[in-house]
């Protein structure tokens, strides 16, 4: 039995279907060109320097400079840093994998984060156009199958080339959050794609999707545990898209198991982590901020994030916002309760469209979820743009699926109005991007913009510094006490900025001034005990001593803090820098102090260590040993403490003891500059042996 249709429904049938071909075809160029565009729009920023976090996690970081690919090498890579709770490995092993293939320069960083920024955009694109097929079922729904494939390239392009996801391509480091983002993209996809294979009853197609989606979501949350909100998106997916058109007699069930399994058990997972670590009570120690003012002002920048992502301005962005002020009550700021209200409302606003405008919706639920790890309890600093890489996705779907969801008729809202304004608001990102690439491009000029834009950001005035104290020597060894000075001056007024974490800046600008060789030891004391006549070229405060050590002993230590002195006391002890006798040996006393001071973390160990080299060079062996054996208690990982006990070992005659130590060292996972050091020092001790016997 056959059924032949009418000619003029095939061909109404063939019409359909080759449009259909011809938009997702054009929709794909047009992408491609997006692209094409976006990589125009960063180049020049490709050229800029590493900056902040990136030393530390990467320039600095021995274990993933790799010349060998080994599993022990890659090992010790991955797990590097404790940049996380789960040490973010995915990301790590792919900062020693840029470095084994192409070296240190910032350029082919920079270029691997484009490139993954460029494959977001694609997933982005196939995300929403999934999602926005997918409503197409809904009968409510005004979105239609003529222009679902172009919404989703709007929105694409829209975040391709905003300027918030600046930081998440040009700060290096932010590779753990646009990393993690295509592992998130990835899962969420395929698990879309393997419930419709379920509903279409193509069990095995599902099988193998959600098992490739399962294996990218545990990428995702070892790249950065961002990735560990997946099931508050797939709650989305599930409530918002797929369960209007699930059997009316099956959605109240569908939905109760789905709110179970993707939302209540990771909420009470969250929950029962949180509070059983005891966050509550510890992990606010080292911030100006307990956790009720830290919810209180993230409402603040919650509303500062959605207006950066509506309407940009080029003066708000920056790499550095710690000068916030922080909500100490309701009303302090006022501004505090206004967002606490506006928050509540467009909750409750985006939750009463659910049925008429589900994508809204679940744009600015999914915005709220992919704030729920960073701009919550947990004891971080307080705003960062990287945090809304995914998050600015789910605005832009909210707003630019909605100017499409105007019924025409009702509204007199044109095809040619909604296209035209969302291109236009997608150049306008463009151009904002572009003005933020120049400024990346160089260090000083983006320092000096950081400042202008946030004069009372502490960090953008110690970065400043930085240029300057660079300036300060040129090519040919002359030192510009111009900037020298400079140097100082931003350094001071970054402490000013900064009173509760202050000593870094100030052991900052005193490093420049012991490092000043023509003015010496002399110079110093001259300035500290207030002699203005016998004072050199560079300016200091005559209380900028008695203010550091009694900062070190009583305020919040930073990373800044520890790193500046034992620079001052490495200086002092290689004989580059001069301090008038005892100064340095005061300011480690105050730090050492400070009940602050967890006397069994790392910075402890660093400090100890220190102390100790201190000690082996005024011939002090036995309290140089006691020290450094602390130090390697603390921190029996840290390979340079153990170098540093051998080396005391030898000077005190045991030199057997002092190989065997070496050959221990040597026995594990190193970086090769280490292992290095340490090679060279156990050939030194077999010589000396050598001629100890003849």
């Amino acid at each position: 039995m056959s059924f032949d249709l009418p000619k003029s429904t095939m061909k109404m049938i063939i019409k359909n279907k080759l449009s259909a071909i011809y938009r997702d075809l054009w929709s794909w160029v047009l992408l491609s060109l997006t692209l094409v565009v976006t990589v125009v729009i960063y180049y020049n920023g490709l050229a800029g320097p590493f900056i902040f976090d990136d030393f530390p996690n990467i320039l600095n970081n021995e274990y993933i400079k790799l010349e060998k690919l080994t599993a022990e090498n890659t090992y010790s890579a991955a797990f590097s840093t404790e940049a996380g709770p789960l040490a973010r490995p995915v990301a790590m092993l792919s900062f020693a994998l840029n470095y084994y293939w192409w070296g240190d320069e910032a350029y082919y960083y920079k270029l691997i984060n484009l490139l993954i920024h460029g494959l977001n955009g694609i997933l982005v694109f196939v995300f929403m156009r999934a999602l926005l097929k997918e409503t197409l079922k809904s009968k409510d729904s005004n979105i239609t199958s003529d222009n679902f494939s172009f919404i989703a390239l709007l929105v694409a392009a829209a975040w391709l080339m905003h300027p918030i996801n600046l930081t998440s391509v040009l700060y290096v480091v932010q590779r753990m959050a646009s990393l993690s983002a295509t592992f998130v993209l990835a899962t969420l996809i395929l698990y879309l794609k393997g419930r419709l294979s379920w509903r279409n009853g193509n069990t095995r197609r599902s099988i193998i999707q959600m098992v490739i989606a399962s294996l990218s979501a545990v990428f995702g949350i070892f790249t950065k545990e961002n990735a560990l909100l997946l099931p508050l998106y797939i709650f989305l997916i599930e409530w918002l898209v797929l369960l209007p058109n699930a059997p009316r007699h099956l959605q109240r069930t569908a939905f109760r198991w789905s709110a179970i399994i993707w939302f209540v058990i990771p909420i009470t997972s969250i929950a029962t982590y949180y509070i059983t670590k005891g966050i509550w009570n510890s992990g606010f120690d080292g911030r100006l901020f307990n956790v009720s003012e830290r919810l209180m002002t993230e409402s603040r920048i919650l509303v500062d994030y959605l207006g950066m992502i509506v309407v940009p301005r080029p003066g708000e962005f920056g790499v550095y916002h710690d000068d916030i002020q922080i909500s100490t009550g309701l009303f302090s700021p006022w501004t505090t309760f206004v967002s606490i209200l506006f928050l509540v409302a467009l909750l409750v606003f985006a939750f009463r469209l659910r049925r008429s405008l589900p994508l809204f919706t679940f744009g600015v639920f999914f915005f709220f979820c992919a704030h729920l790890i960073e701009s919550t309890v947990f004891p971080l600093e307080l705003m960062h743009e990287h945090r809304n890489y995914l998050a600015s996705s789910g605005i832009l779907l909210a707003l630019i699926s909605s100017l499409f969801s105007f019924q025409k008729e009702k509204y007199h809202v044109s095809s040619t109005v909604q296209y035209g304004l969302t291109i236009v608001f997608c150049c306008f990102f463009a151009v904002i991007t572009h003005s933020r690439v120049l400024a990346w491009q160089d260090l000083n000029r983006l320092s000096m913009t950081e400042v202008n834009n946030h004069p009372n950001s502490a960090r953008a005035h110690y970065q400043a510094a930085l240029v300057f104290t660079a300036l300060a020597r040129n090519e040919f060894g002359e030192v510009s006490f111009e900037y020298k000075q400079k140097a100082i001056d931003y350094f001071l007024m970054s402490a000013d900025l900064n009173k509760q974490r202050d000593a870094g800046a100030l052991l900052a600008a005193m490093l420049i001034y012991g490092l000043d060789n023509k003015g010496g030891m002399n110079s110093l004391l001259s300035v500290l005990s207030g002699d203005q006549e016998n004072m050199m070229t560079l300016f200091i405060p005559s209380d900028l001593y008695e203010r550091a050590v009694d900062s070190l002993r009583t305020e919040i230590i930073t990373e800044e803090a520890v790193v500046g002195l034992i620079r001052m006391s490495d200086c002092e002890r290689s004989r580059r820098c001069y301090y008038p006798e005892g100064v340095v040996d005061s300011l480690f006393a105050g730090l050492m102090e400070n009940p602050r001071l967890n006397k069994h973390s790392y910075r402890a160990a660093a400090l100890l260590d220190e102390v100790s080299l201190r000690k082996l060079q005024n011939n002090e062996l036995d309290l140089a040993i006691n020290l450094n054996g602390r130090a390697i208690e603390i921190n029996p990982h840290m390979a340079m403490y153990k170098i540093h006990r051998a080396e005391m070992l030898d000077a005190s005659g045991d030199v057997a003891a002092a190989m065997a130590l070496i050959n221990e060292v040597l026995s594990g996972a190193l970086p090769e500059s280490v292992r290095k050091l340490a090679v060279g020092l156990l050939e030194s001790m077999k010589m000396k042996e050598a001629i100890n016997r003849e």
